[in-house]
């Protein structure tokens, strides 16, 4: 679902005509009309001023997900090639670089369960083995350090895992005014992507949120194109 069908939504279940919102938020009715039919997007400032209105979370009428304490919060958005490497640059100007990684990770997965997968990382001289669950609106992991991923992935194939992909970039990270992560994904046979992280709270989530997204418009990003998928996701739709 798109914001403006969320906004839509909502402003049904608030039984809220599109004149009544408008003058709540001193707009016309054609700009909400625009935005309900996804032709435009309402601006940072209009976004909380629509979530005080609906009584909702700005990552709700953004993405569809509601904050959660016990999970992390970051964004990530679909970048051109263009896009990508200017950011390069930009950041290593304005952030510290903390350097560049190539990164595989291979999933395995029963035929039976196609929610539940467990992932062997390449880190360098590194293996993490990771278990993940897709939830509704999030996904559980669970992650270790191995000594020998290939003899694992040996042991899950006798298991009746099967592997279902396999996702290989490359990874640049920066911290960023001391308080977000930074990582620019160039992910093979999908495409290019940047994902920021906060690593440092200063106030209550769903503020931290608002200040995220900020970050990311004055970064020049285009919030429009956030990415909602796993990187995996985007290789199995390939595969198929």
């Amino acid at each position: 679902m798109e914001i403006g069908k969320r906004i839509k939504k909502l402003r049904i279940e608030n039984k809220l005509s599109q004149k009544e919102l408008a003058a709540k938020l001193y707009v016309t009715d054609k700009a909400i009309s625009s935005w309900e039919q996804d032709r435009t997007e309402p601006d940072i400032a209009m976004i909380i001023k629509l979530c005080e209105i609906f009584q909702c979370n700005t990552s709700y009428l953004i993405n569809g997900e509601t904050l959660r304490n016990d999970i992390e919060t970051e964004i990530k958005i679909a970048l051109t090639e263009k896009e990508f490497r200017n950011l390069a640059i930009l950041l290593k100007d304005k952030a510290q670089y903390q350097g560049e990684m190539l990164q595989s990770d291979t999933y395995f997965a029963t035929r039976e369960n196609k929610q539940e997968y467990l992932r062997i990382g390449r880190r360098g001289n590194k293996n993490i083995l990771t278990y993940k669950a897709k939830r509704e609106k999030n996904c559980e992991e669970l992650e270790v350090e191995l000594d020998d991923g290939e003899t694992l992935g040996k042991i899950f194939t006798a298991l009746n895992f099967h592997q279902i992909g396999v996702v290989e970039k490359v990874r640049q990270t920066y911290l960023y005014l001391n308080k977000y992560e930074i990582v620019l994904d160039q992910v093979k046979n999908v495409g290019y992507f940047i994902e920021i992280e906060i690593k440092k709270y200063d106030m209550d989530q769903n503020n931290e949120y608002l200040k995220l997204l900020q970050v990311a418009k004055d970064l020049g990003l285009n919030i429009n194109n956030m990415a909602t998928k796993h990187y995996l996701d985007y290789v199995l739709e390939r595969q198929s």
